[in-house]
């Protein structure tokens, strides 16, 4: 089996989830769409722009000078407005976006399979059931962001679960999935 095999089930997965989105040409708003993609507005403005404002809202929420991205997470802001700003439309935008929340999640499980000596097999169907779990998929479905913590939360497992095996902590990558 190639090494893609994976990327190629988990993408597929994604498609098939998101294929009533894509064939409607339709956008998914849910509950926190407004409050993100506010922030997302606002980090692409940033980015856009060059008028960078780590703790202030500038252009997003109205200019209100609101206090978000620094408590929401300002990584996932700004990479997420950088997408926004490469991304023709909020639509391909939102499409790419969840995609790679479901990606991230797939192949964080999937890895923490591997690490714990699970068949590839087995590896690769616990990984799609987790990339389209309600935990994940709240990100899809409503935009909550929960479901971005539920999507890197394998990568925390991962490197507990190496700590074990190796009797050592892998402190970076401990680091990163906290």
């Amino acid at each position: 089996h190639s090494r893609l095999f994976p990327l190629v089930i988990f993408v597929l997965v994604g498609l098939l989830v998101l294929s009533k989105v894509i064939f409607n040409h339709s956008l998914i708003l849910g509950h926190d769409s407004l409050f993100h993609f506010n922030r997302f507005l606002d980090a692409e403005e940033q980015l856009r722009t060059g008028k960078f404002n780590y703790f202030q809202m500038n252009f997003g929420f109205n200019q209100t000078g609101r206090v978000v991205n620094a408590l929401y997470g300002p990584l996932v802001a700004y990479l997420s407005g950088a997408l926004l700003l490469i991304s023709p439309n909020w639509y391909i935008f939102e499409l790419i976006d969840v995609m790679i929340v479901m990606l991230v999640a797939a192949f964080g499980m999937y890895w923490f399979c591997k690490v714990n000596r699970v068949s590839r097999g087995y590896a690769l169907i616990i990984a799609s059931l987790y990339m389209i779990s309600s935990s994940v998929i709240s990100w899809v479905n409503t935009q909550q962001f929960t479901g971005v913590g539920a999507a890197v939360l394998p990568y925390l497992f991962v490197a507990i679960g190496l700590t074990l095996q190796r009797l050592q902590v892998p402190i970076i990558g401990l680091s990163l999935a906290m």
